[in-house]
């Protein structure tokens, strides 16, 4: 049986699975109750954080959101535990919280990350842990979107090892 060879044009991630993402997209709406976050171009999430910096702190979060760091001013929140990934096609999940003043700057950057966060296990009395070494960074100016969403993680391709 003689297998063909692939030409200089294909490389290794053009067969792998899953799909290198040619272009990772986030899209994030603030708004003074929730963040809503949502992917595109096939980026997904079982765990994400996303944080701010703000003037104001956050009183408490939604039972769908783990509040890491709720003092400014770099607020960080996370989702919960089984509580919804992003699909990397658009579907939405939503962190609440609660702000302590109505009087608030709105963040006009955000930090997101990527499979870097891990909830603890609440009968072992495990802490929270939030490693952005672990998971993919970027920074998302506005809303987000393709000209708003910036990888900050090392190397042009993810995931890493198809490339």
């Amino acid at each position: 049986m003689d297998l063909e060879k692939d030409d200089e044009e294909v490389l290794n991630f053009d067969r792998a699975w899953p799909k290198k993402i040619e272009k990772p997209i986030v899209n994030i709406k603030f708004t003074k109750s929730a963040i809503t976050v949502t992917t595109e171009n096939g980026l997904m999430c079982g765990s994400f954080c996303v944080s701010f910096y703000t003037n104001t702190t956050v009183d408490k979060v939604g039972a769908s959101a783990t509040g890491i760091n709720l003092e400014g001013p770099k607020i960080t929140i996370c989702n919960g535990l089984e509580n919804g990934f992003l699909d990397g096609r658009g579907g939405k999940q939503s962190l609440k919280f609660r702000l302590t003043d109505t009087v608030f700057e709105e963040p006009e950057e955000f930090e997101f990350l990527c499979d870097g966060f891990r909830l603890g296990n609440a009968r072992k009395k495990e802490q929270p842990v939030y490693n952005p070494e672990y998971g993919h960074l970027f920074r998302i100016i506005g809303t987000g979107g393709e000209e708003g969403t910036e990888p900050l993680y090392e190397g042009s391709c993810w995931p890493s090892f198809v490339c």
